[in-house]
C-alpha cells in the first residue's frame, strides 16, 4: 500500500509534516465493524530509518465519520537538513556574498567585468544542478527557492553596474577634443607643432 501527503514545503529543508492515513471499510456501517484502538494501536516494530526523514511523533485514535468507524492513524516526519545545508544552502550563501566583491576590485585592473560574469554563470550552472534538490511548489513558494532567485538577480544587476562603470571609466577623452575642434574651438591641440622657426 502506498500513500500521498500532502507537503508544506514554505520552510524546506528545515520543514517537518504531519500527515493523517484514515481507514474506513465503504459501505458497512458502524454497527456492523467497529474499529477499536487498543492502549498502542500503532506497532513501529517494522518500521525502517530513513535517511531523508525522521519519524518525530505518532499516534492513532478511531472515530465515527457519517455513521462509518474510522481509523485514524497521525504521525509527523521531520525533514533532515544536512544534505541540503551542503549542496545548496551554503554554495547559494557563499555566493551571494562573492557579488558584492567584485566591487572591491580596481576598475582598471579589468577583471571587475570578468569575475562578475564568472559568478553570474557558476551560479547559473549551479542552479541546473540543483534544481532537483529543491521541491516544485509555487503555493506557497518555498524560502530556499526564493533565496536563490534573489541571489541570481543580484549576481545579474552586479554585472550590468560593472559594465555601466567599466565603460564610464574608459570612455576616451579625445572624443570630446575632437568634437570642440571641429566647431571651431582652437583651445585643443591633437598634435603638437614642434618649436616655431
Amino acid at each position: 500500500m502506498s500513500s500521498k501527503c500532502t507537503a508544506n514545503v514554505y520552510k524546506f529543508p528545515y520543514d517537518s509534516q504531519t500527515c493523517d492515513l484514515n481507514f474506513v471499510v465503504w459501505g458497512i456501517l458502524a454497527n456492523d465493524i467497529n474499529f477499536i484502538a487498543d492502549s498502542n494501536p500503532v506497532d513501529v516494530s517494522f518500521y525502517t530509518p530513513n535517511s531523508d526523514w525522521s519519524l518525530e511523533s505518532y499516534k492513532g485514535e478511531t472515530l465515527l465519520w457519517n455513521g462509518y468507524s474510522n481509523f485514524k492513524m497521525t504521525f509527523t516526519i521531520k525533514n533532515a537538513p544536512l544534505y541540503h545545508n551542503i549542496v545548496v544552502a551554503c554554495p547559494t550563501i557563499l555566493f551571494s556574498l562573492l557579488n558584492p566583491l567584485v566591487f572591491l576590485l580596481p576598475i582598471d585592473s579589468g577583471d571587475r567585468i570578468g569575475l562578475s560574469t564568472t559568478i553570474s554563470l557558476s551560479y547559473a550552472i549551479f542552479l541546473t544542478m540543483v534544481q532537483t534538490a529543491v521541491p516544485a511548489s509555487s503555493n506557497p513558494m518555498n524560502l530556499l527557492l526564493v533565496m536563490m532567485i534573489v541571489t541570481i538577480t543580484f549576481s545579474g544587476i552586479s554585472v550590468a553596474v560593472t559594465i555601466y562603470k567599466s565603460s564610464l571609466y574608459h570612455r576616451d577623452p579625445q572624443s570630446k577634443m575632437n568634437k570642440k575642434r571641429h566647431h571651431g574651438d582652437n583651445d585643443y591641440q591633437l598634435f603638437d607643432q614642434g618649436p616655431m622657426i
